[in-house]
């Protein structure tokens, strides 16, 4: 959980890039998603608490029926990547 935090904080991620809510929340989606820091229910935690982040940033998401859990899902599988998370997120955005 500790890295998670400290991870969506990095400014910038990579140079061209900039850390707005949905890298972020990205960030935290993909290490919740990957180390599996709970005994169980990491990818619905993880999924949850980037929609959280996102709603506490000031900007929601409505992503289409069973996506987010797909992108928890390609994370977890290493097709997808934060960056490819984040412009997912953005394109959510409401």
């Amino acid at each position: 959980m500790v890295a998670a935090v400290a991870r969506h904080r990095v400014d910038p991620p990579r140079l061209g890039v900039d850390s707005d809510p949905a890298w972020r929340a990205a960030a935290l989606l993909h290490t919740l998603a990957v180390l599996r820091p709970l005994p169980s229910a990491n990818a619905r935690f993880a999924c949850a608490t980037a929609v959280a982040y996102m709603f506490a940033s000031g900007a929601g998401i409505d992503p289409p029926y069973g996506a987010l859990v797909d992108l928890a899902r390609e994370l977890i599988s290493g097709e997808a990547d934060v960056y490819a998370a984040a412009d997912r997120l953005r394109s959510w955005q409401i």
